[in-house]
C-alpha cells in the first residue's frame, strides 16, 4: 500500500482495458476519495488522460488531512458499460 504524508501529492492513476487494450473510454474516468473516516474528500471528479487508456489525476492532501487508510474510487464509463475499480493508500502524520 501507497504511505503519503500529510500536504504531499498523491498520484491517483487507473488503466483502462476493453477487451483485453488499453482503450480510451468514450465517455468517462471519474475519481472519488474517501478519507480514514469515510468522508468525501473527492467526489466524482475527471481524471486526464496521460496515454492511450491512462489516466491521471493528482490530489493533493491538506496539511490537517486525516491519517489512516483512504481508499480511490474510479468509475469508467465506455460503450454505455460503467466500470469501476478502487485501491487505498495511507496518510501518515509528520512526525
Amino acid at each position: 500500500m501507497d504511505k503519503f504524508h500529510q500536504g504531499e501529492t498523491v498520484p491517483c492513476k487507473v488503466e483502462c482495458y476493453y477487451k483485453g487494450t488499453l482503450t480510451n473510454p468514450d465517455t468517462s474516468v471519474t475519481l472519488t476519495i474517501k478519507d480514514a473516516l469515510n468522508g468525501a474528500e473527492l467526489t466524482d471528479q475527471a481524471m486526464s488522460p496521460e496515454s492511450t487508456g491512462v489516466y491521471r489525476y493528482d490530489y493533493d492532501l491538506g496539511e490537517t488531512a486525516t491519517p489512516g487508510k483512504w481508499r480511490r474510487f474510479y468509475t469508467i464509463t465506455h460503450g454505455g458499460d460503467i466500470f469501476k475499480a478502487k485501491d487505498e493508500f495511507e496518510v501518515e502524520q509528520w512526525v
